[in-house]
């Protein structure tokens, strides 16, 4: 139980601190000035990683387990999708609202959608250390929430190299979202395999977790025809319409 936990830290750590750069990284090339975006959105996503941290015990009506569960596998669907969802604000509502190809989405309503988002993401995500170290209090004592936190600064460390040096410059930014997306999916499968319930009380979220890891895992096999699809269809359709 200890370990399991342990690891869930890690991942969810190395997520939070991969979701930061990546977004960052995705607005910036959306919308230019590369300092400023990672200035603002790494400060926007730190300040709603505190909002959400004060406001995670008042989740309603369920089990810290249980919420932590929920928090991944919506994590792992937001996170993964938000460069494709920015790029579509970016190039497909613009044309629909200004039916013209050369229309500009008004800059500042671009910016508050997508800074919007960002903070979303860094509330949700705020939940999680909180919570793993009230389910650390839970399990054993607080000498495992201490050793939750230590692994939580780990992993952020490690996301913060890991991400621009390897990450990113091998396979992109899409399928890069993906893959942070498929690390909170095997986050998610840990704290199932912790939850003292009946195995089979427990397949209904085995099921929704793998059906969504094995999404993603096809979707990183097949980046690069998901990517020209992409481009065909919203950049091409801009052009033509």
């Amino acid at each position: 139980m200890k370990a399991a936990l342990l690891i869930v830290t890690f991942l969810t750590a190395f997520c939070c601190m991969a979701y930061e750069l990546l977004l960052a990284q995705t607005l910036s090339s959306i919308l230019g000035n590369t300092v400023l975006r990672y200035t603002i959105t790494i400060g926007l996503y730190i300040c709603s990683l505190g909002i959400g941290a004060f406001y995670c015990d008042r989740l309603p009506g369920q089990s810290t387990l249980r919420r932590l569960i929920n928090l991944e596998c919506y994590l792992a669907l937001a996170g993964s999708l938000s460069p494709a969802l920015f790029f579509f604000i970016d190039f497909n509502v613009q044309t629909a609202l200004f039916n013209t190809p050369d229309a500009s989405w008004p800059g500042w309503a671009r910016s508050l959608f997508m800074h919007a988002w960002i903070i979303k993401l860094g509330f949700i995500s705020g939940m999680e250390i909180p919570l793993l170290m009230k389910l650390g209090e839970e399990v054993e004592s607080p000498a495992l929430a201490s050793r939750v936190l230590a692994v939580d600064y780990f992993g952020t460390f490690v996301a913060a190299v890991y991400f621009p040096l390897i990450l990113f410059p091998s396979v992109g930014l899409m399928a890069s979202a993906v893959l942070i997306g498929f690390l909170n999916c095997l986050a998610a499968i840990g704290l199932i395999s912790m939850d003292a319930r009946p195995v089979r009380e427990r397949v209904p979220l085995y099921a929704t977790t793998l059906i969504m890891a094995i999404w993603m895992v096809l979707a990183v096999s097949h980046e690069k025809e998901i990517s020209e699809m992409i481009i065909s269809r919203l950049f091409m359709s801009t052009a033509s319409g």
